[in-house]
């Protein structure tokens, strides 16, 4: 019965349960928002601070993973005769040409095409070096063609293997950033993750190696892996809120220190004992928790995700160079990762200075 039917027919004690579930349900998942925690956290600064916090800039909206069609790479077809055709049963290639021209062969997904390209190319490499005919000559207009689809596949092959690993719609579900933040009690275990963007990259790597080409029979597997979860996009969402908050809470911290009012000359006060108690309850106690939980998995992921974009040969989509910038580069200092760094050393700057004038950081101990 939903809450709908049970007011209809005005039954009362299914109605109450139904109400007081969903509203238990809304309350366990505000108490696992990373957003209610942060939001608790500057309430908590402002009244042991007396500050009302100045008028902040709403939080920007992130940067969305563009559109398959700004990402999706088209490629040529390769066309040979009906001659050439039954040739290339010598070499066990002629089924492959027939399946791939197919209905179905022509609406293959993305990583299926990269499994047969990589297949029909490891098989037409070792083509016709041994291939006699009747009159116990080799045929060398053959040979000329095979080069020519050697060469052409290996053009073609960094296109395929682009649009079966960043451009798919594996990894865009992967990174998308239309998701809700990573939730406080919600662990990552991120280590079949990078595995898996690993397997991808060391794809890429082979490929450029045009005598050693890869295989790629668990791609579907580890591409599955990427599909099943939102993980990536989460963190990035922690990372973000993480980033707008600290910064608001920075700017209280930085005003209380400056204004020398909790902690007068220096002097222990009741106030100070209460600023004690936030910065052990609620920074370190849940804000700092939450921050572990999210910097880990976000830089090895990253880094896995590095290694997969520096594999590619092709160039990039302008929209997919924007986004990387702007929220998977490691290196770029004005990435997320960056701006998340600075604004987390900025915070904890701001802590150690207002618990050093009211004398509440641990003593060193004195080496003599």
């Amino acid at each position: 019965m939903d809450l709908g039917s049970c007011v209809k027919t005005r039954q009362i004690w299914p109605c109450f349960l139904i109400i007081f579930g969903l509203l238990l349900g809304a309350g366990c998942n505000d108490a696992q928002s990373p957003e209610t925690m942060y939001r608790n956290y500057l309430y908590r600064l402002q009244n042991v601070s007396g500050l009302e916090e100045a008028t902040s800039q709403p939080m920007t909206p992130m940067p969305r993973f563009p559109q398959h069609r700004n990402l999706a790479m088209s490629t040529s077809d390769f066309r040979i005769g009906l001659f050439d055709y039954l040739k290339l049963g010598n070499c066990n290639l002629m089924h492959m040409v027939s399946e791939r021209n197919s209905g179905l062969g022509r609406v293959q997904r993305s990583s299926t095409r990269l499994n047969y390209e990589l297949n029909f190319y490891q098989t037409i490499l070792h083509c016709g070096e041994n291939i006699q005919y009747q009159n116990g000559e080799k045929d060398p207009q053959f040979f000329i063609k095979i080069a020519e689809i050697r060469e052409y596949k290996s053009r073609v092959l960094p296109i395929i293997y682009w649009n079966a690993t960043l451009a798919s719609s594996e990894f865009r579900s992967f990174t998308s950033t239309h998701t809700r933040p990573l939730a406080r009690n919600e662990k990552v275990d991120y280590a079949d993750i990078t595995a898996a963007l690993d397997y991808l990259s060391a794809i890429g790597e082979r490929l450029k190696s045009e005598n050693d080409p890869p295989h790629s029979e668990r791609i579907e597997h580890h591409l599955k892996t990427l599909q099943s979860t939102k993980t990536l996009g989460k963190l990035l969402q922690g990372l973000h809120l993480s980033h707008y908050y600290l910064g608001r809470a920075t700017r209280l911290i930085e005003r209380a220190a400056k204004q020398n009012k909790i902690c007068p000359y220096g002097k222990k006060t009741r106030q100070g004992q209460f600023l004690w108690n936030i910065f052990m309850q609620f920074y370190i106690g849940e804000v700092q928790a939450y921050l572990n939980a999210i910097h880990e998995p976000s830089q090895q992921i990253l880094t896995s995700v590095r290694r997969l974009q520096s594999s590619q040969t092709v160039v990039t989509p302008k929209a997919f160079q924007i986004f990387y910038s702007a929220l998977l580069d490691l290196n770029r200092p004005d990435s997320l990762w960056h701006r998340y760094k600075k604004r987390l050393s900025a915070h904890t700057a701001a802590w150690q200075n207002l618990l050093k004038e009211c004398q509440l950081l641990p003593q060193q101990p004195n080496p003599g």
